[in-house]
């Protein structure tokens, strides 16, 4: 996947896009962003949802004051900040 950059994308479009009548393409792109928004919010959603599972599971670590008991809530603080972030 690294290697599609958004020049790669814009050029494919602008290639696949030249059969289009010119008044369709503005709705046509419309579509396509619209589409590639709602990918993206789907994938921050489930990345989130696997961010507030791994914190949960990391606060569920029992060890006291151990080392890995520290490690652990360090851990679940950081997935509920990824977490955020995604939101």
């Amino acid at each position: 996947m690294s290697d599609i950059t958004a020049e790669l994308v814009a050029e494919e479009l602008k290639h696949q896009m030249l059969p289009v009548p010119l008044a369709a393409r503005p709705i046509l792109l419309e579509a396509i962003a619209n589409l590639i928004a709602k990918q993206v919010a789907a994938e921050r959603t489930r990345c989130r949802a696997v961010c507030e599972q791994r914190a949960d599971l990391w606060r569920n670590t029992e060890g006291g004051a151990s080392p890995l008991a520290q490690e652990a809530r360090s851990r679940a603080n950081e997935a509920i900040y990824i977490a955020d972030l995604l939101h």
